[in-house]
C-alpha cells in the first residue's frame, strides 16, 4: 500500500504537508478511452504494413531452423500477428 499525504474535499485534492490544492479531474469513461485507442490504430495504417512485412519474413523462414523450440516460437509469433491484423480489420 502506498502512502498518500493528501485529502479530498469539494472536488479538490489538498496536500496535507504543503497545503497545495489541485482540482479533481473527471475520470474518462472506458468508451472515450476505446475511441482514442481506435483512432490511434486506424490512423496509423503503417502498423498493418509493418506486421505484413514481418509476417512474410517469418513465413519464408519456416523450416530453415533445426531448433524446434525456435521454430515453435516463430509459429506463435506468426499466430499473434495474424490475430492483431484481424482485430485491426474489425476496428475499421
Amino acid at each position: 500500500m502506498q502512502w498518500n499525504p493528501s485529502k479530498k474535499k469539494n472536488n479538490e485534492v489538498t496536500c496535507i504537508i504543503c497545503g497545495n490544492t489541485t482540482p479533481l479531474k473527471e475520470p474518462k469513461s472506458t468508451e472515450d478511452i476505446d475511441k482514442t485507442v481506435d483512432k490511434r490504430i486506424l490512423s496509423d495504417l503503417s502498423i498493418s504494413e509493418k506486421i505484413g512485412e514481418r509476417l512474410v519474413e517469418l513465413i519464408m523462414s519456416i523450416g530453415s531452423d533445426k531448433n524446434l523450440d525456435e521454430e515453435e516460437q516463430r509459429l506463435r509469433v506468426i499466430d499473434v500477428y495474424i490475430k492483431i491484423l484481424e482485430k485491426i480489420k474489425v476496428l475499421k
